[in-house]
């Protein structure tokens, strides 16, 4: 088991009722958040826990 980095691209208690994948224009997906995705910025703290060892680039990747 190890942690997994993530930026935070939605606002806060977006999942508050329940987990639901975002849809394209989705309102719970802050703007910053947009940019984030938009640019595949937000996958980069996951390379940090593939330089750690914790994680491979290649297989399936972790979920929720």
């Amino acid at each position: 088991m190890f942690k997994a980095y993530k930026f935070r691209s939605m606002v806060p208690d977006a999942e508050k009722e329940r987990a639901v994948w975002a849809q394209k224009n989705d309102p719970r997906v802050s703007r910053v958040g947009r940019f984030l995705r938009k640019t595949h910025i937000d996958e980069f703290p996951q390379f940090l826990n593939i330089l750690k060892g914790e994680m491979s680039a290649v297989g399936p990747r972790p979920e929720r």
